[in-house]
């Protein structure tokens, strides 16, 4: 993916239009490495500054229900569907 298709999935990503699901989906796009996106603590709020943390849980989960995140995905990192285990230093639902 180049930095322009990052880019672009970055500006999807704050557009407060689309539901908070989407965008997180749009978010793991565009910070995606090896299927992962491991965030910083609090980088999810500057998607949405007004959203409650179970209100991003909950829409993680809606992404995941949907296809649009892998199972393993949590607010610390949005995990792509069919990414791999390698190369993220979180520590997954999984394990991995």
């Amino acid at each position: 993916m180049t930095n322009a298709d990052r880019a672009r999935w970055a500006r999807q990503a704050a557009n407060v239009r689309l539901p908070l699901w989407v965008r997180l989906a749009m978010l793991a796009e565009a910070a995606a490495r090896n299927g992962h996106a491991p965030l910083p603590m609090g980088r999810l709020r500057r998607i949405d500054p007004n959203a409650r943390p179970d209100v991003i849980s909950r829409a993680i989960g809606v992404a995941i229900r949907n296809g649009l995140l892998d199972p393993r995905s949590s607010s610390r990192c949005l995990v792509l569907p069919g990414a791999g285990a390698g190369g993220c230093p979180q520590l997954h639902r999984d394990g991995s």
